[in-house]
């Protein structure tokens, strides 16, 4: 992401209760908001880590190549 935008992007990990919080204070309910945070923390520990890419579920497309074609075009039209 830095390369494609020409500028530093970081990462800072937050707290799952963090992640809930946030999400009830965008109007979630609790529950809605339990299960999203939930979500995440099975990603974040490894859920994705079994899924065998093949063909069918797998695109040619680079990270690179979507950032290039993507996130800066679509950051470009929203500043």
């Amino acid at each position: 992401m830095s390369e494609a935008l020409g500028k530093p992007v970081r990462f800072q990990q937050t707290s799952f209760d963090a992640f809930k919080e946030r999400f009830q204070q965008f109007g979630f309910s609790e529950p809605i908001a339990q299960g999203i945070t939930d979500m995440m923390y099975s990603t974040n520990y490894g859920l994705d880590l079994d899924v065998e890419r093949t063909d069918k579920n797998t695109t040619p497309t680079t990270f690179r190549r979507w950032c290039d074609d993507v996130l800066v075009p679509t950051l470009r039209v929203s500043n």
